[in-house]
């Protein structure tokens, strides 16, 4: 049986390059080479462009449609990593799970566009939600995408590895901000748009890589039966989305769906029956809707499996949630650097729930000595200060905590503190700064409550 011939038309670029690395050691093709001298040579390519079956065109846009030009015969099948073909009607997307039909289009296809990697991200969010409407074609969307410098090709590699480079090249730097960037074109006609996305493109200090985010307005929010549909979709077009499952189980959850929700997490764990962080997730998720019971089940379920691999971080975890405190403390203990922060909060948790509010300070304050501050851990530590009665601790915790930059916990820790003044007595203060608290949080009716009393005082 014959091998089937492929050509690399500009296999000396980077992507001509690493397609000729993942195909060399193959067997069973058969690798057609130019001569270095004659790869330019329009009669010599032409030859090679017509003894393949398959071709990768890895040249500049222009050069790449004079090269379909020059194959004269209609058995070549050929992908254009370029991105002069990708929104050509006569091209296939080659992008498999853009729909479902996608990847036996691209099966039959004698030409496919290889899509381009920022459009990649972008379709990978919005192609889906454009398939169930959740979004129009006038919807104004804003996307933002982190890439890595290989694909500046070798004079950008050069340039970022060079041990005397500009030290400015090693932050992000945002480009092509003049909405000119050339995977627009596809990211619009290819998601069904009307306008293009407002795009912007940021170039990182990394060789390779994609982080994409697409920024939808929040005017869905609340409305759980359109996010359903959404996932709907997305495990319609990848159904090995295990994160799919789990986000649709969460959704089912709150539209009181519980037989569809534990259909989803099912599936998630006969998926990854050794991922006990999702195992978890689950749990928190059935007990926050009033199924903790049946969540508590898993993690049985987890435990009698006997699996050998588990280790202690995960265990203690799980016997935490059973309300096995004594278990949880003696795992956990062994796993206490596994967790990093969180490994800290369970165990010092895990002795609360024993009643050990003097081991458990210590548990905190030994992550504390020796890391960086973190505002959970902080106001974990303030409460068990408050339990022992040591309340100037418990302030300081609580005041230590909101120091940190950028935490997300700052409403938490002002009440605390506000509460370990009442406890100290300096109900003036505690008056002032809920006050002061209620101006930055009108809705909390606790808040309200606690004011009025203070103001008796």
């Amino acid at each position: 049986m014959n091998k089937p011939k492929v050509y690399i038309d500009g296999k000396e670029g980077t992507t001509g390059l690493q397609i000729y690395d993942r195909l060399a050691a193959r067997e069973d093709i058969q690798l057609l080479l130019i001569d270095e001298d004659k790869r330019k040579d329009a009669a010599e390519r032409k030859k090679f462009l017509n003894a393949a079956d398959l071709v990768f065109l890895c040249l500049p846009d222009a050069a790449a449609v004079e090269a379909v030009s020059l194959i004269d015969n209609d058995r070549t099948r050929v992908i254009d990593c370029s991105t002069a073909h990708r929104t050509n009607p006569d091209w296939v997307y080659g992008f498999p799970e853009l729909k479902k039909e996608q990847r036996e289009a691209i099966s039959a296809a004698k030409r496919v566009a290889n899509p381009g990697c920022h459009a990649t991200g972008f379709l990978a969010c919005v192609a889906p939600l454009r398939q169930v409407g959740a979004i129009q074609p006038d919807y104004p969307l804003t996307c933002w995408s982190l890439t890595g410098y290989s694909g500046g090709g070798k004079k950008m590699i050069a340039e970022y590895e060079d041990p005397g480079r500009d030290p400015l090249l090693a932050g992000p730097a945002p480009y092509s901000l003049g909405m000119k960037h050339k995977h627009l074109p596809e990211m619009q006609k290819i998601a069904g748009l009307d306008y293009p996305p407002a795009f912007l493109p940021v170039l990182g200090d990394v060789y390779k890589g994609m982080c994409t985010t697409v920024m939808l307005h929040n005017t869905h929010l609340g409305k759980h039966l359109e996010a359903e549909e959404i996932y709907d979709a997305v495990l319609a077009l990848r159904s090995g989305e295990k994160d799919a499952y789990f986000l649709r189980g969460n959704v089912r959850m709150a539209l009181d769906d519980y037989e569809g929700a534990k259909a989803d997490f099912e599936k998630v764990i006969s998926m990854d029956p050794k991922n006990y962080d999702r195992l978890i997730e689950i749990f928190e998720v059935m007990d926050y809707f009033g199924h903790g019971e049946e969540g508590r089940e898993y993690l049985r379920a987890a435990l009698d499996a006997g699996d050998t691999g588990m280790d202690q971080y995960a265990r203690g975890r799980i016997h935490y949630y059973l309300g096995d405190y004594q278990s949880a403390c003696l795992a956990l203990e062994e796993a206490r650097e596994k967790g990093g922060v969180e490994s800290y909060l369970y165990l010092g948790r895990a002795y609360e729930a024993t009643g050990d509010y003097n081991y458990a300070a210590n548990v905190y304050n030994s992550y504390l000595e020796k890391n960086e501050g973190n505002a959970e851990l902080y106001n974990q530590l303030g409460l068990c200060e408050m339990t022992r009665g040591e309340y100037r601790n418990a302030l300081g915790a609580f005041q230590a905590g909101m120091q940190l930059e950028n935490t997300t916990m700052m409403q938490t820790l002002s009440f605390n503190e506000i509460v370990a003044y009442e406890y100290l007595g300096e109900y003036m203060q505690a008056h002032v700064l809920m006050e002061n608290y209620l101006k930055n949080y009108p809705d909390d009716e606790q808040a309200k409550r606690e004011y009025k009393f203070l103001s008796t005082r």
